[in-house]
């Protein structure tokens, strides 16, 4: 049985590739929304481990990761032909605060594929809708941040203090 890392690394990539995003707006009062920008042959949505994920149009840049500097901030434009979202957005003020999870494996895992297992996929990557950057009657734009990259987070989300007590030694206050 073949992983999507082993899959990646193969020269000949056997099925095709699919990204799925879990919009997540129940901090808001909503709830979770699952699309993907892949369509099965006939045109409908995926299924993946029992979940479906309804086909949208959609665009995704910046995921680049280094090693060195800041987490990277992608854009997540969506169509606003069919007014998928709007509601959501117009009713939940412009979905800041959501979380955005994406994941991504092949056609042949996906439920009904040639190897289904929802266990083989690349991911999660969490991101936080930081602000709508864009919106008019084609698309809306948001601006994705890392949820290490929030105003104020530390890691491991606590400061190391010295304490006068113990020359030489680092004690862990919890803040």
């Amino acid at each position: 049985m073949t992983t999507p890392h082993a899959e990646l690394q193969t020269l000949s990539q056997n099925s095709g590739f699919v990204e799925l995003y879990v919009l997540d707006t129940t901090i808001l009062g909503g709830t979770v929304y699952r699309f993907t920008n892949n369509v099965t042959a006939v045109g409908g949505s995926l299924s993946f481990n029992s979940q479906t994920y309804a086909a949208l149009p959609i665009t995704t840049t910046g995921w680049d990761f280094t090693s060195t500097g800041a987490p990277p901030k992608p854009t997540l434009t969506v169509s606003n032909v069919n007014k998928t979202l709007l509601s959501v957005v117009v009713s939940m003020g412009d979905l800041v605060g959501s979380t955005l999870t994406r994941y991504r494996t092949f056609e042949k895992f996906l439920d009904g594929g040639a190897s289904p297992d929802g266990s083989q996929f690349i991911g999660p990557e969490v991101y936080i809708i930081e602000q709508k950057i864009g919106h008019n009657k084609h698309y809306i734009t948001w601006q994705l941040s890392s949820i290490i990259d929030r105003m104020g987070m530390m890691l491991p989300r606590r400061q190391v203090l010295k304490d006068k007590g113990f020359p030489g030694v680092a004690r862990t206050r919890i803040r």
